[in-house]
């Protein structure tokens, strides 16, 4: 039997299920915190004994083995997300940064597990680009998912150990702002060409 339950506030982080087990023998009952405490005692034996290399620029590699916040896999979704945009671009011949470019290389180098796992080593990078812009990004009205993060994702460099951020912190943050701007604006010309072009046949 399993039992889900949630607070009113509908907040992520008090979402939970309970599993009950009725046999012959007796009653076994584990609730879904349980769970996931098992699975990563479970992680933890599974990682590798070397220590894999730093994610020159930002956070080490390793913290990929971490646990992570429910808001910390929203933003490695947003992440992974932004990437397979990315590469769907190089792979169609579209204009793409040259950090996409290399991303893209090392893609077809190594695979897509090992690309899931430099998603979570971006993670933090983004997390705390994104303390430091959050509210410019506000008062401009762009979304943390389809306007920010897509602009950390290219301005990325990456290297056959993965991804890392050229230049000073602040240069980083400039690049990633002018991004933003850059691609609300492109967005926009698109949709006025896209409303020009149906007026025009009407």
């Amino acid at each position: 039997m399993v039992q889900w339950m949630n607070h009113p506030s509908q907040r992520l982080e008090t979402y939970g299920a309970s599993v009950s087990l009725i046999t012959g023998k007796g009653i076994h009952h584990a609730t879904s915190e349980d769970l996931l405490n098992r699975f990563r005692v479970q992680d933890r034996s599974l990682i590798p004994p070397v220590s894999p290399p730093a994610l020159m620029g930002g956070a080490p590699v390793a913290a990929a083995f971490r646990s992570f916040t429910v808001g910390e896999m929203e933003t490695a979704l947003c992440i992974w997300e932004a990437m397979l945009y990315f590469r769907g671009l190089y792979e169609d011949h579209r204009s793409v940064p040259d950090g996409v470019i290399r991303m893209s290389e090392l893609w077809d180098a190594t695979g897509w597990q090992a690309m899931r796992t430099h998603v979570l080593a971006i993670v933090p990078l983004a997390e705390q680009a994104y303390t430091a812009l959050s509210d410019g990004l506000e008062e401009g009205g762009f979304t943390f998912d389809f306007d920010f993060i897509p602009a950390v994702v290219g301005a990325l460099d990456w290297s056959e150990y993965g991804p890392h951020r050229d230049g000073e912190p602040e240069e980083f943050l400039e690049t990633v702002m002018a991004s933003v701007a850059g691609r609300r604006r492109d967005v926009a010309a698109e949709v006025l060409a896209s409303e020009n072009l149906v007026a025009r046949k009407s």
